[in-house]
């Protein structure tokens, strides 16, 4: 809906054609020609394109996050037995987001960082453009490969914003 209205701003306050004064001097004034030049196409386009590049992350992915206990992830990292294959949620910055997929990132909050799994974006991805955006992940505590691979595997994901 962003990028419907986004559009229609361009459209409507773009001019259909603009004069564009050419030569001349205070002597011969003859010289000089005004030339009517059409700019609704190009601005319009440059809009156009600049909307769908634009890419608004903030919204719901995967399944609601419905823990409302937040743990910090310091605590996560610090005693992971505690909190191991168990659901928990997280919250802090996104950082590392996978620039193939989406379907792997590392979020931090003041207490620590820790990598989230998407499971190869097979149940969501994120944008590729959620670098340095707030997010709340529910997921479930795993550890694949000894107490330095523990990680998330997220359920749900709501990106908050800047």
């Amino acid at each position: 809906m962003k990028r419907f209205i986004y559009l229609l701003i361009i459209f409507f306050f773009t001019p259909l054609e603009s004069s564009v004064i050419y030569g001349g001097d205070a002597i011969n004034e003859s010289h000089f020609s005004i030339e009517r030049v059409g700019f609704k196409a190009p601005f319009f386009l440059t809009g156009f394109t600049t909307a769908f590049l634009w890419e608004d992350v903030t919204g719901k992915y995967g399944d609601p996050v419905t823990v409302t206990e937040k743990t910090s992830i310091g605590a996560i990292t610090k005693e992971p037995e505690k909190y191991l294959n168990k659901i928990v949620r997280v919250e802090g910055e996104l950082f590392d987001v996978c620039q193939d997929m989406g379907c792997w990132f590392s979020i931090k909050d003041s207490t620590g960082a820790i990598y989230v799994d998407l499971s190869m974006g097979i149940k969501f991805a994120l944008p590729k453009k959620s670098n340095g955006y707030k997010a709340i992940v529910q997921g479930l505590v795993t550890n694949e490969g000894g107490k330095t691979a523990i990680k998330i595997k997220a359920t749900g994901t709501e990106i908050l914003g800047k």
